[in-house]
């Protein structure tokens, strides 16, 4: 049976539409599909940096050499972004982890390497934040890291676990858990509550900076979800083509050994749900 015009028309639209939706998630602020990029510089942590100031608060060093800073700018591996007295900056990876530097920090980009200051990460899948002592690593969930003198490094868990080991396998690992916190070098880690002031003083910042640095891209969830609906309404329209110019079909009674019409398929067995394992923080 031909289709109608109308319902030619919808069907290339849609088709068209999903083909461009993978393009369209992939981009973030000025970076390609893959890309990390420097998503805001905030002055003072009160407002953002104009193309002007950013520069000149913040650095970005590649191979040896100094590049113009501008928020969206394209971030590589092994790029070393250095924050001024007065500047904070939002880093974002395509996974959709983010770290959030405080003034006097710095870091390389991989996940963070050769981190120096104060880092507060919200992580979307495997991210690590590592010093030249420490690493600390998880999967999905949100932590402070800051170092101090002589290479100690404070880690203060807000969501989910992380764990910390030494490299040369000085001590057990220790799982920190969330409201936790402890220094991780040059002692073995030793977990104790995290005061209700610090965790404060920490979410007030870090809300600040989330007001005036949103999210800009499309999620990859969204793009999915998308991408289901558009692919539901074609094939609403292939499969419903018929009946929109035949007229609709009866519906046939259950026959003998038919399950009848609304009566729920068996559920398959669960399984039991599994915490994801830490990723460890290692200590050199």
């Amino acid at each position: 049976m031909r289709m109608s015009g109308w319902r030619r028309w919808l069907l290339w639209w849609l088709s068209l539409s999903l083909a461009l939706l993978p393009l369209a998630g992939c981009e973030t602020l000025g970076g390609g599909p893959g890309t990390v990029v420097l998503a805001g510089v905030v002055i003072d942590g009160e407002r953002l940096a104009s193309a002007q100031e950013a520069g000149a608060v913040l650095r970005v060093w590649r191979g040896g050499a100094a590049l113009p800073v501008q928020a969206g700018m394209a971030l590589m591996p092994g790029d070393r972004v250095e924050t001024g007295p007065r500047a904070y900056a939002v880093v974002r990876w395509p996974s959709g982890s983010e770290v959030y530097m405080r003034p006097g920090s710095a870091a390389d980009i991989g996940s963070l390497r050769r981190a120096i200051g104060e880092f507060f990460v919200k992580v979307r899948g495997l991210f690590a934040v590592e010093t030249d002592f420490v690493r600390a690593g998880a999967k999905g969930t949100a932590y402070l890291v800051r170092t101090g003198p002589g290479g100690s490094v404070l880690v203060t868990v807000f969501d989910g676990r992380v764990q910390v080991d030494s490299l040369q396998g000085r001590w057990l690992p220790v799982t920190m858990e969330r409201g936790s916190t402890a220094v991780a070098h040059p002692q073995a880690p030793q977990p104790v509550a995290a005061a209700p002031a610090e965790l404060q003083q920490t979410q007030a910042w870090v809300e600040r900076i989330e007001k005036l640095v949103p999210v800009r891209s499309y999620s990859g969830l969204g793009v999915a979800i998308t991408a289901v609906t558009i692919g539901a309404l074609i094939a609403a329209i292939l499969g419903g083509k018929s009946g929109g110019d035949r007229g609709s079909t009866p519906a046939t009674p259950a026959g003998r050994g038919a399950t009848p019409a609304g009566t729920p398929a068996p559920a398959p067995a669960g399984t039991p749900d599994s915490q994801p394992t830490p990723a460890p923080i290692r200590l050199r």
